[in-house]
């Protein structure tokens, strides 16, 4: 186990932890002024001190810390066995491999506990939230009834955004302990299968579920904030249409109360609790009625009023400006209208209405149409979720099958059951089952080849050590016997000590140096063409001809030794099959490449072809046709060179009473 990898992949983690923390709280910095729909001018910092006393950036710095620490001490509790194994010195011990089995079961785990412990804190605030709406907030919060929905649009987003951080933390912790996971599988001790399995359909649900609560969250709290933006716009416009009219007398403009009167007068309310106001020259501030203008209207008035943007969202400072919209406070949907005038003496004196631009029936009719579609969405992510959790239990299926199956080198497939990512995982199974099979026979060919390369090596020292000593006696006896009836069993004896010799030499040959590995590229070309010259002799002993038609350069990288006795077996073997029958022919070898990797070789006869009692134990068992004249061990040993040393297939086709053609085909590059 690398444990530098396992120490510098924790540091990403943690880093990777703090930005993002940071970047959520400054995508929440730049997001929470509109989705509570703040003043349109606040972010000079003086005035942010006028009113919070402390600037709104301090706020969300505070709270992303304590947020950051927080998270930081649920990550490391469920990290406990993993940061034991990294700072563990020493590895060989009992309680070192029992420490690493914990920290990947606590790392299989680790996901899903957070994401748990999450759900629990969100739901104790939630709690908490309600608690706070129903009974606590009217005696905590003053004037509770005109804070309720910008309150409530806070918990929302703080939820939301709460669940969109642990989405993440849940992505980027996955993502660390399965590196932790997959670097301590260097020790197979430490391989087991978790106790308890989490459904696909419930990892896929804690992840999504989050985000589309959060989309529809930012999608009320947006939607709501352009309702009394447009609500807004279109009250103040009622109102400036009035003032604009409005004309007062020397003597009113010397009188707040007077100034009211002549607004009541004239200027009829577009609603039933609107309040008109008046702020003299001295800053005295008169209404309509009881209710008062609130001290952050008057000090955004005193910031903000000369403030505008035009229609291209250019901002400035216009100081002729006569007119203005001024909010009550942080997330109150109470707006005023208000318009400057001047006296006989240049003093300025402000005239308005104050209005209410939003209301709890819209908020409400907003968030009954997002919890709907939120619902509707839910039901079909379920059914989404649980379709795709269906088609992986059915993977999973299909391989306790297959592994409950005794001989488990059996052609075992997974049927493809769709065209998606599960379907891929049910074909590269196939293809992983199909190469082990593959390779199981490759391995199982190239130990029969060492064997019979050993049995060889052995039977051939074992056997012509007696046949010499047979060959001695026999010489022996014919210098002292004369008598032509033991003569004749002398020389039928040494015939037969021959033929062993042969038959043992020629099986040694044959299956010489089958223990090696001699790896090279040579060229098809030159081997083929040497061809021509080893079986000359056999083309003259059985009045047969050997034809090549080769139009390309072959390279093939492999051992070259053994391809040559193949062929030559093979080639050697269509000529015999003429003679055995005594008549002349022609053996014909093709060559060619066939796509970017394989070469084809085709040997074909017309000597009548293999007798059809012999073709099913071609390649398989060692047998002959020619009698004594064989060992059988040609074709045998040709099928497991072709398929054991260079991985590739070989074949035979027959036309009954015409012959019998070899196909040959094998990679000329080793694949990567």
């Amino acid at each position: 186990m690398d444990k530098k990898k396992l120490k510098a992949a924790r540091s990403r983690f943690n880093l990777t932890i703090f930005c993002f923390h940071m970047v959520i709280f400054v995508g929440l910095y730049l997001l929470f002024p509109r989705l509570l729909n703040f003043p349109k001018y606040f972010d000079l910092i003086s005035f942010q001190v006028k009113t919070l006393k402390i600037p709104l950036i301090v706020y969300f710095i505070v709270s992303g810390l304590i947020v950051y620490a927080f998270e930081s001490l649920i990550l490391k509790s469920l990290q406990k066995n993993i940061n034991k194994v990294i700072g563990t010195k020493e590895e060989r011990t009992n309680d070192y491999k029992r420490l690493v089995i914990k920290a990947r079961e606590e790392c299989m785990n680790a996901p899903y506990k957070f994401m748990m412990k999450q759900f629990i804190i969100l739901a104790v605030f939630i709690l908490l939230a309600i608690i706070f709406f129903i009974g606590l907030g009217k005696f905590i919060v003053p004037n509770f009834d005109r804070m309720k929905v910008a309150l409530m649009r806070s918990v929302m987003i703080i939820v939301a955004f709460w669940l969109l951080l642990s989405v993440f933390e849940y992505f980027f912790l996955q993502n660390y302990v399965n590196k932790v996971i997959k670097e301590s599988y260097n020790n197979n001790l430490y391989y087991k299968r978790p106790d308890k399995n989490t459904s696909n359909m419930a990892s896929v649900l804690i992840q999504i579920i989050p985000i589309l609560i959060t989309i529809f969250v930012i999608t009320i709290c947006f939607s709501y904030s352009n309702t009394v933006d447009v609500t807004s716009k279109a009250i103040s416009s009622y109102y400036e249409v009035y003032f604009n009219n409005i004309k007062f007398g020397k003597d009113e403009l010397k009188d707040g109360f007077s100034m009211v009167q002549a607004l009541k007068d004239n200027v009829t309310l577009m609603n039933k609790g609107d309040v008109l106001f008046v702020i003299d020259a001295d800053g005295k501030v008169r209404t309509s009625t009881s209710e008062n203008i609130s001290k952050f209207m008057l000090t955004y008035k005193d910031e903000y009023f000369f403030f505008y943007t035009d229609e291209n969202g250019k901002s400035g400072i216009d100081l002729n400006k006569t007119s203005n919209v001024i909010y009550e406070s942080y997330g109150i949907d109470e707006h005023a209208f208000i318009k400057r005038i001047q006296d006989e003496n240049g003093r300025n004196i402000y005239i308005g209405a104050k209005y209410v631009a939003g209301n709890t029936d819209s908020f409400k009719f907003l968030s009954i149409v997002s919890i709907t579609m939120f619902a509707v969405y839910t039901v079909i992510l379920i059914y989404w979720a649980k379709n795709n959790s269906d088609n992986i239990q059915n993977v999973e299926k299909n391989m306790k099958e297959i592994l409950s199956e005794k001989d488990i080198m059996k052609k075992n497939f997974m049927p493809i059951l769709s065209n998606d990512e599960v379907g891929n995982i049910a074909y590269y199974y196939n293809k992983i089952q199909d190469k082990i099979i593959v390779q199981n026979d490759i391995m199982f060919k190239q130990e029969q080849l060492s064997v019979l390369g050993e049995l060889a090596g052995g039977m051939a020292h074992d056997i012509n050590t007696p046949i010499s000593s047979i060959n001695t006696s026999i010489v022996m006896l014919r210098t002292h016997v004369t008598d032509p009836k033991y003569v004749e069993i002398l020389d039928t004896m040494t015939v037969s000590a021959e033929r062993i010799v042969n038959i043992v030499n020629s099986m040694r040959n044959q299956i010489r140096n089958l223990g090696s590995n001699d790896k090279e590229e040579f060229e098809l070309n030159q081997m083929i063409s040497d061809l021509h010259v080893l079986t000359q002799n056999e083309q003259k002993k059985n009045g047969c001809t050997f034809e090549s038609v080769i139009n390309e350069k072959i390279m093939i990288y492999g051992e070259k030794t053994k391809l040559g006795q193949v062929l030559t077996n093979i080639v050697v073997n269509g000529i015999q099959a003429y003679g055995g029958q005594g008549k002349k022919g022609n053996v014909k070898l093709t060559a060619f490449t066939k796509g970017t990797n394989t070469c084809r070789i085709e040997i074909e006869d017309q000597a009548g072809g293999i007798p059809e009692k012999v073709q099913k134990y071609l390649f398989k068992n060692i047998m002959t046709t020619k009698g004594v004249k064989g060992t059988g061990l040609g074709l045998y040993l040709a099928g497991n060179v072709i398929k054991g040393i260079y991985q590739g297939n070989i074949w035979f086709e027959v036309k009954k009473g015409v012959g019998t053609k070899f196909i040959i085909e094998i990679p000329m590059k080793p694949e990567d």
